[in-house]
């Protein structure tokens, strides 16, 4: 199957590159005009549609992890390639200082995420979508599970 222009590895990391700037951009946008807190109840899903871009950028070029990538980048040998990723990398580093940035102003202090297996919060206050009702995490009938994939989603 001949690939065409738009399906080159250089390409296809140029394009990476530009939908990480676009999201970090219409990020930067969306807190202008909302609250932080409304933005991670609300907007924060925007950041969502890189991990499926990611996902059919590694697939395309059936690779599994970024040093498989890195190991076919060296392999092309070809200097438009190698650019591309470069541009690639630099892009998410500055993607990882936007993170670290949002995190800084939502006041987390450099806290790190709960370890895994740590204690479901229990206590934590919950609205049934059903109708309105509220409850605690302790007390829903449902599936937990749902509930708190939803809510750290």
């Amino acid at each position: 199957m001949k690939m065409s222009a738009a399906d080159t590895l250089p390409d296809q990391a140029r394009g990476l590159a530009a939908a990480l700037e676009a999201t970090m951009r219409a990020a930067e946008q969306e807190l202008t005009k909302v609250t932080l807190d409304e933005f991670v109840s609300n907007k924060i899903g925007m950041f969502g549609k890189l991990i499926g871009s990611y996902a059919d950028f590694f697939k395309r070029y059936g690779v599994t992890s970024r040093q498989e990538l890195d190991d076919q980048v060296r392999r092309q040998r070809s200097k438009e390639t190698f650019t591309a990723m470069e541009h690639l990398i630099d892009v998410e580093g500055e993607w990882d200082a936007f993170l670290l940035e949002l995190d800084d102003r939502l006041g987390s202090g450099g806290r790190q995420p709960p370890a895994l297996l740590s204690p479901a919060p229990r206590h934590l206050p919950l609205l049934a979508a059903a109708d309105g009702a509220a409850c605690r995490l302790e007390d829903w009938p449902g599936c937990r599970l749902l509930v708190l994939l939803r809510h750290f989603a």
